[in-house]
């Protein structure tokens, strides 16, 4: 009888470590499927206040187009093109890092994991869910949870603000290491269109 109660508490401290690093564990094997990624495509929606739908490109490191109806959006990295298709107007600015409306994988693959204290959401639909609550007021959310399915790639996030709003993003029909071109993370206007120059 001892025996079997020195092996019961073992194994509940043993279930409770692992029940401890189990969301590190997600966040390595995440980071380890980063490294290994250098593009992808994907279908992508928004929704929050308003919805929207389209296209996403990511390559490595904070490259993104974003294909919508009415706007594409690019960044090379270091300069950012926002051109509204109806009004065939487009702003050009300095990439800045710190701009929470712009979509940076990197960051919650990365960096903001370091910032935050990281928790496990339970599980939906096959995926590992992974919350990220802020150690300080240092970033611009309340809290984020990511969802990570079972090939280790981002499926959802959703972003809790500070105002006590909430945007999802979904990515769906992913396509890796297709070699995309660089090109593609820039925006040429077509000819006539009315260009703002911010930089």
């Amino acid at each position: 009888m001892k025996y079997i109660k020195i092996f019961l508490l073992f194994f509940a401290a043993t279930a409770l470590v692992t029940a401890q690093s189990k969301p590190a564990d997600v966040l390595a094997k995440l980071q380890h499927k980063f490294n290994n990624v250098s593009d992808f495509s994907s279908d992508f929606k928004e929704s929050g206040k308003g919805s929207l739908s389209g296209k996403f490109y990511y390559k490595k490191k904070s490259k993104f187009r974003l294909e919508l109806k009415t706007m594409n959006i690019a960044s090379d990295g270091k300069t950012t093109w926002n051109y509204n298709v109806k009004n065939k107007k487009c702003i050009i600015n300095n990439y800045d890092e710190s701009d929470p409306t712009l979509i940076s994988l990197d960051k919650f693959v990365y960096s903001y994991p370091a910032k935050c204290n990281v928790s496990s959401a339970g599980t939906e639909n096959g995926c590992e869910i992974i919350k990220l609550t802020p150690k300080n007021g240092g970033l611009s959310f309340n809290s984020a949870k990511i969802w990570i399915d079972g090939f280790d790639m981002i499926r959802k996030i959703m972003i809790e603000n500070q105002n006590g709003t909430s945007v999802t993003i979904e990515l769906s029909n992913i396509k890796l290491n297709q070699k995309l071109s660089d090109s593609l993370f820039s925006i040429t206007p077509p000819e006539g269109s009315k260009i703002i120059d911010l930089r």
